[in-house]
């Protein structure tokens, strides 16, 4: 049997409208659950920010944590709206593709900015290595957002009807060279994760009588588990925009937000948490204030304390001055 042109023609045509209802209700169904979590986490820690965050006083990683909690409340909620408003214009539409690419951006360059305080703050003495993290930091964060900015000028268009009598708010003239907008942030995650790795062996090695419940095993612990989860989401959100077609590559892009604000957040209000709870204790009294991340106070005297001490007075830092730094 032989078909004309324009039969296969519209058979394609039929075939790409199935497709991109099918990936239309897939973003929707991952965006929904991404959003949902999200804020669902938020109403959990709620109390705690309150505890935590808004009863401490103001610094910069206070602000980090209210940009990176906030930004992807707002950016997941929008996304949501201007996803699922089959009324939504042309312009409103644009500027949202202008505003998503923008706040996802400064949500990821909050996180990573915890990190790095973070892991400043173990490397209190090191001002070598602290120098060339920032270094670092600020050459991803221009890379990063020079790629976005070029993208957004010459390339990225909206599209409010991809297809007659089919309204969704699409992002068009996205260039496949586009992931390698994720390339300076997968470089810096993995220095912090060498880092972080690195100066966890050290504490390892060097500090084997402290308290295996004590705030600087926590931070030591917490570092490398976070850098590497942070790492392995920027690298899956990479390798997913080069692998899927169609619209599906924004698939992953919610669950990453969501990601990231939740293991920011939880991080700063955890570390928070355990310096409260440690002081309660007695062992290492230290409170967060998240200028560094903490205040220290003395503590009181007692044998275990003294080993505590000992121990970690044998690395190039002590838990004073790592306190003193720490959010």
């Amino acid at each position: 049997m032989i078909f004309s042109g324009s039969f296969l023609t519209i058979m394609a045509t039929i075939e790409d409208v199935v497709r991109f209802l099918s990936d239309i209700r897939l973003i929707k169904l991952c965006q929904s659950v991404a959003t949902a979590l999200t804020l669902y986490d938020h109403v959990l820690t709620v109390s705690d920010e309150v505890e935590y965050i808004w009863k401490k006083k103001w610094s910069l990683p206070t602000l980090l944590y209210f940009i990176t909690r906030y930004s992807a409340d707002l950016l997941l909620v929008l996304t949501m709206a201007a996803f699922f408003n089959p009324q939504i214009s042309q312009n409103s539409c644009f500027i949202f593709i202008r505003f998503q690419g923008w706040s996802s951006s400064l949500l990821y360059f909050s996180m990573q900015g915890i990190l790095l305080i973070k892991l400043m703050a173990l490397y209190n003495e090191d001002e070598r290595t602290k120098r060339f993290l920032i270094f670092a930091y600020v050459l991803q964060l221009l890379l990063a957002s020079g790629v976005n900015l070029y993208g957004n000028i010459l390339y990225f268009q909206a599209d409010i009807e991809p297809f007659p009598g089919i309204h969704h708010c699409t992002p068009t003239g996205v260039p496949p060279w586009f992931p390698v907008w994720w390339l300076p942030m997968i470089l810096f995650d993995a220095t912090l994760f060498v880092f972080a790795l690195r100066i966890g062996i050290k504490h390892q090695r060097e500090v084997q009588p402290l308290r295996r419940d004590s705030i600087i095993e926590i931070i030591v612990r917490d570092s490398i588990l976070y850098y590497l989860a942070v790492l392995s989401i920027n690298g899956v959100n990479a390798l997913m925009w080069l692998a899927l077609k169609g619209l599906t590559y924004e698939i992953p892009q919610g669950f990453s937000i969501a990601a990231v604000c939740v293991l920011g957040c939880r991080m700063v209000i955890n570390l928070r948490k355990a310096s409260k709870d440690s002081k309660m204790g007695g062992s290492e009294l230290q409170e967060f204030d998240v200028n560094g991340l903490v205040n220290t106070v003395p503590d009181r005297a007692s044998d275990e304390s003294e080993v505590i001490s000992q121990a970690t007075t044998t690395t190039t830092r002590s838990s004073k001055e790592i306190f003193s730094n720490l959010v």
